[in-house]
């Protein structure tokens, strides 16, 4: 069990250290910008916004990966990429049919630990889109400059074997309501 929970607090750590790296990185490309960033949605034009989930109405792409140690363990990634969509559906995104149209992407990850009988593991949710620079000499199109993450999110979970699929179904929930909850604060101006 100490094991366990030395795994959880690593998984914490690390966890924390992506997101800082992540949105340290993202605020650089920012910076960059001039804070503004074109974003690329099924509407006529591109928009511009000031905050990376205000405006986000579609995703192009959800991806669900889950460790082998955990579908081992009686995870079923199918059922929970399920759960994943009517969750994101039932907040008011929209994923669109057209893959990568728009290119903005949700994807989470799910990796664990294990000690005994018990696991310990960690879900990270990260929202990308393309960045693009401004050319101001001419006013000819913009440049495409990376993917950058404009949203990271996690959870953590420590189960015995047999409560697995419980946990993880519950860690993703929590990452995609929190999640949700952000994106509606962005977008309800």
């Amino acid at each position: 069990m100490n094991r366990a929970l030395v795994t959880l607090a690593a998984l914490v750590a690390g966890a924390t250290f992506y997101t800082i790296v992540r949105a340290e990185n993202y605020d650089v490309a920012g910076e960059a910008m001039g804070k503004r960033a074109h974003l690329a949605l099924p509407t006529a034009g591109s928009m511009r916004t000031e905050s990376g989930l205000e405006q986000l109405y579609f995703l192009g792409v959800v991806s669900l990966s889950v460790d082998e140690l955990l579908t081992a363990a009686g995870a079923n990634v199918f059922t929970l990429e399920g759960q994943l969509e009517e969750r994101l559906s039932a907040g008011g995104l929209q994923i669109s049919d057209v893959q990568d149209l728009p290119p903005e992407a949700l994807s989470v990850q799910v990796r664990a630990a294990r000690d005994g009988d018990t696991y310990a593991g960690s879900t990270l949710l990260t929202v990308t889109q393309p960045a693009y620079l401004e050319r101001t000499s001419r006013g000819s199109g913009a440049i495409i400059v990376q993917r950058n993450a404009t949203y990271i999110g996690s959870d953590v979970f420590i189960a015995p074997a047999d409560g697995v699929p419980a946990a993880i179904e519950a860690s993703i929930a929590t990452a995609v309501d929190s999640f949700v909850k952000d994106w509606r604060g962005a977008n309800s101006r």
